[in-house]
């Protein structure tokens, strides 16, 4: 069994980073976070100075939607290793979970700085401006989201959402369309068709 194989392995050599992430694997997939919880945190005391524990132990913190010990992991990997773009990402992700959109904001920025062809990275960047209210901004990463990748169908939508919110009806029309062109369930298509038949 995996699980005893990984605990003999961490009684011989207490430090085995790899072996403390595969046994919390282990308990994370068998839904067993505090397991993982307690194992992390006892590896942390052992191996202070390593930022893929502390990550790790992040996640699980997130799973588990203990969102601020989440976000005081986080800091510390960051602490250990600034560059460590993952880490601004969930950290992003926990505060627009949370509503604080601007530190979920300077998060995925963050991120900006080292990814500029993702869509996957725009696309929550503009969620967290919209719910920001910073509407122009939101609109601006929708726009990056589908020049780097044009079969990106939530960034059309969203563009024709944002753009009809904004009153510019021609624009909204032509994203819709855009929207309308890609193999999205019936239902949603006629919802659309209804949108644009109202725009005229």
């Amino acid at each position: 069994m995996a699980e005893e194989y990984f605990k003999k392995a961490l009684f011989i050599d207490d430090k085995m980073v790899e072996t403390y992430i595969n046994l919390a694997d282990i308990y994370y997939k068998e839904n067993r976070l505090w397991d993982a919880i307690d194992l992390l945190q006892g590896a942390i005391a052992l191996v202070s100075d390593n930022a893929a524990l502390r990550h790790y132990l992040a996640r699980i913190y997130i799973e588990d939607k203990r969102y601020d010990d989440a976000i005081d992991a986080l800091d510390s990997v960051l602490e250990l290793a600034p560059k460590n773009y993952d880490a601004n990402w969930d950290l992003g992700m926990v505060y627009f979970e949370l509503g604080d959109y601007d530190s979920a904001i300077a998060n995925f920025e963050e991120v900006l700085n080292y990814i500029e062809d993702n869509e996957l990275i725009f696309y929550p960047t503009a969620l967290a401006y919209e719910a920001n209210d910073e509407i122009d901004k939101a609109i601006s990463n929708l726009l990056k989201s589908i020049a780097v990748n044009d079969k990106f169908p939530l960034g059309y939508k969203r563009l024709g959402m944002l753009f009809m919110a904004r009153g510019d009806m021609e624009d909204a029309k032509e994203y819709y369309e855009e929207y309308l062109k890609f193999d999205i369930p019936q239902e949603e298509k006629e919802q659309i068709q209804n949108i644009l038949n109202r725009l005229g």
